[in-house]
């Protein structure tokens, strides 16, 4: 449990953030705004130990959210109840569901619910296929402010191929409705005819779904193509390319701090710096995060993006994660989503060497699939859904 607290006269005078189940004694007759998000289910994990394979992965659900405004009593307990994010899963599974959250009275009535995201399909064939983005938790009723239902997790589809290589493709995580509309993660489609390629979804931020991915290439010349997460502004960036087409090494993706902007869209402000400097060993803090007096203050951070002079920007508050061909490493912050975010799917081919990782989702949202072509073990581990959390935002003293 952590508190918040704030200066007089602002709209939320004391924060109460529950990321575990905890009993809470109300200290003071008060109204609040309470705001329950369930579990987010993780990425589905897949993999083929040859070539000729569609190995698809889709993204986690995101848990869904209700949200009211209550008077509570001094001296009464109230439980909130946090929903585990659902479990990374390995090899061939589908990703793991998440919890459902509550709260109300201790040991009476349970006076909202939230449910629980669930996780991401896989498939590996050696024909055309496709797997579905986990389903979003469903909205309740019992929110007096409002109710949303969990943004899917992002589809794979393999729609033309030619079977003699490998095609590879990863959804991104849903994020959770924390201002009314979940968004789902970004989709990955293999769409040209061709072998070898990779797609990866963005995950979903707070205003927008994750990118989507499309490899049109039909020559078969391992093709990578990956997208950039959500954002409170809108949808992450979404490539369709025969050529290889993803952040940090296309004009699509930069955008350097005054200078000309090089094709950049916006999407949102700066929010953390990583930099691997070739170890994996991100480096990682904060820029412009922006937080006021509550948790969902300030959620507008950017997707990840690189300068043209190779500064990386990991995503910031309320953007999802990149798409990612290649995480080799549970460390790259990249793949992972901001505050609030989904996660990037993460896609590998390889006949052998380090695992394939999905991201994790943060509060509620879904994680990344994984995918991996791989001959021999490791193979892939998906991407956790993000743990639940119960907010109270004290609004008033009575």
């Amino acid at each position: 449990m952590a508190v918040i607290g704030a200066a007089a006269g602002q709209a939320v005078i004391n924060e109460v953030l529950f990321s575990e189940t905890t009993a809470w004694t109300c200290p003071m007759n008060c109204r609040a705004i309470v705001t329950v998000i369930g579990g987010g289910g993780a990425g589905g994990a897949s993999y083929a130990p040859s070539v000729g394979h569609c190995i698809l992965t889709g993204g986690g659900g995101a848990g869904g959210v209700a949200k009211s405004l209550l008077t509570l009593s001094s001296g009464t307990s109230y439980t909130a109840t946090v929903g585990a994010g659902g479990a990374s899963v390995s090899g061939q599974t589908i990703g793991g569901n998440g919890g459902n959250s509550t709260f109300g009275v201790t040991g009476a009535t349970v006076l909202m619910t939230a449910n629980y995201g669930s996780g991401g399909a896989k498939a590996a064939n050696n024909q055309l296929d496709s797997c579905a983005g986990g389903a979003g938790g469903a909205a309740t009723t019992d929110g007096n402010i409002f109710n949303a239902a969990g943004g899917a997790g992002g589809a794979a589809a393999c729609t033309a191929g030619s079977f003699s290589g490998y095609h590879l493709g990863a959804g991104g995580g849903g994020s959770a409705g924390i201002f009314g509309l979940g968004y789902r993660g970004g989709n990955a489609t293999l769409s040209g005819g061709g072998y070898q390629k990779t797609a990866c979804g963005g995950g979903a931020g707070v205003g927008g779904e994750g990118g989507d991915a499309d490899a049109q290439d039909s020559s078969g010349n391992n093709l990578q193509v990956t997208a950039i997460g959500g954002t409170m502004f809108g949808k992450g960036w979404s490539p369709s390319s025969t050529t290889h087409k993803y952040a940090g090494t296309t004009t699509e993706a930069y955008q350097e701090p005054g200078v000309a902007n090089y094709d950049y869209t916006f999407r949102g402000l700066y929010g953390q710096y990583s930099d691997d400097g070739g170890t994996y060993t991100d480096i990682v803090w904060n820029l412009m995060q922006g937080q006021g007096n509550s948790i969902f203050d300030g959620l507008i951070g950017s997707s990840w993006n690189a300068t043209i002079t190779n500064g990386r920007f990991a995503a910031g508050p309320g953007a999802g994660g990149q798409g990612y061909s290649y995480p080799s490493s549970y460390k790259q912050a990249n793949v992972m989503g901001g505050l609030f975010g989904g996660a990037g799917g993460g896609a590998t081919a390889a006949t052998s060497g380090s695992i394939t990782y999905g991201g994790q989702g943060s509060f509620g949202a879904g994680g990344g699939g994984a995918s991996a072509y791989y001959a021999t073990a490791p193979y892939s581990v998906s991407g956790s859904g993000g743990s639940g959390l119960v907010v109270i935002s004290i609004v008033e003293y009575l």
